[in-house]
């Protein structure tokens, strides 16, 4: 801890006694965040706003006869500051997650690409939960996600399947009027980009889309529309993946559903920044992948996964924005 570092914030609970469901599920959702439990019924964070995000929810949370809640700023002794400071210090864990990636690197020759992806998502999932509760962050993770984005880069070169490479251009604006009832095509086998701009097409941009899945990038049908392929129309641009080049060209960023999403679906296909989302969005497209039939089947399935947690991002991050407009 340095001089600079947040004032701790405490959740005060007094719930009944007798309601012990109660209390497991409160103490289960307060440990998912990442909270410390200081003693019975007061647990702890960081004074920062996210910290109250997360202490504010679980308040409201909570049925209104349920007990008394408070929540409450505190400075702390010095050596209860050295003890939560050791507990929410995740450089060791950022630690382990560089020995095994380095471990998977260096295993890449000798590793079935189908086993080497395996792992490399595992860790991608085992890293956004570590980011998720590192709210003091002391330097543990970074080029970690640099790391994972260069293995899952060289596990792409191995399978020689056309993934795309950003281009460095600007990206083109587009009128949806002009892309409806159109054949949209990418590589078969759908994944994490793929699969969730095959949605985004299909929920906002042209609500007639009929797709083609190629084996080979280089039979796109005549007049169709390609997409997250190399020299495809749209496709990965700058920092950004092809569900986000679709986002911008159609002019739909400020939603603020399809700008979460977006984070997620980046931070699992080249890395990044990473949110909680994204693992189980991972989960839901790993599941849908190993029971669907082929690719139009995967898409049907992970549609109101999709739809769902584009809501649920839509409603929190308004939630969120209009917080912290009273806040101020």
């Amino acid at each position: 801890m340095t001089k600079n570092s947040p004032r701790w914030l405490l959740l005060v609970t007094h719930l009944p006694r007798a309601d012990a469901a109660l209390r497991m599920r409160l103490w289960r959702r307060l440990k998912a965040a990442g909270c410390q439990l200081l003693r019975d019924g007061v647990y702890v964070l960081p004074d920062t706003p996210g910290c109250r995000v997360i202490f504010n929810e679980t308040r409201a949370s909570l049925p209104e006869a349920s007990g008394d809640v408070h929540i409450f700023s505190a400075a702390l002794d010095l050596d209860m500051k050295g003890r939560l400071a050791a507990a929410f210090d995740r450089r060791e864990a950022y630690a382990r997650l560089r020995q095994q990636a380095g471990q998977l690197r260096q295993s890449l020759p000798r590793q079935p690409v189908s086993v080497a992806r395996r792992k490399l998502a595992q860790l991608q999932r085992e890293l956004a939960a570590v980011s998720a509760t590192d709210f003091i962050p002391a330097g543990g993770e970074v080029g970690l996600a640099d790391l994972l984005q260069e293995i899952g880069r060289e596990l792409e070169d191995r399978t020689g399947s056309g993934e795309p490479r950003a281009r460095r251009q600007a990206v083109r604006r587009c009128r949806r009027a002009d892309y409806r009832g159109r054949t949209w095509a990418t590589r078969r086998n759908l994944w994490v980009d793929r699969v969730s701009s095959a949605w985004l097409i299909r929920r906002f941009i042209d609500g007639k889309a009929v797709f083609a899945w190629l084996a080979d990038p280089g039979d796109l049908p005549r007049n169709a529309v390609g997409f997250d392929f190399q020299q495809a129309q749209f496709t990965h641009a700058g920092d950004l993946v092809t569900f986000q080049v679709l986002v911008r060209s159609f002019g739909l960023e400020r939603d603020r559903g399809l700008a979460g999403l977006g984070e997620a679906v980046r931070f699992l296909d080249v890395g990044g920044a990473p949110m909680p989302e994204a693992a189980g969005l991972l989960a839901i497209i790993e599941g849908a992948r190993a029971d669907a039939r082929d690719d139009d089947d995967l898409l049907q399935r992970v549609t109101p996964a999709l739809d769902a947690l584009y809501a649920g991002l839509r409603s929190r991050k308004a939630a969120t924005g209009t917080r912290r407009q009273v806040a101020r």
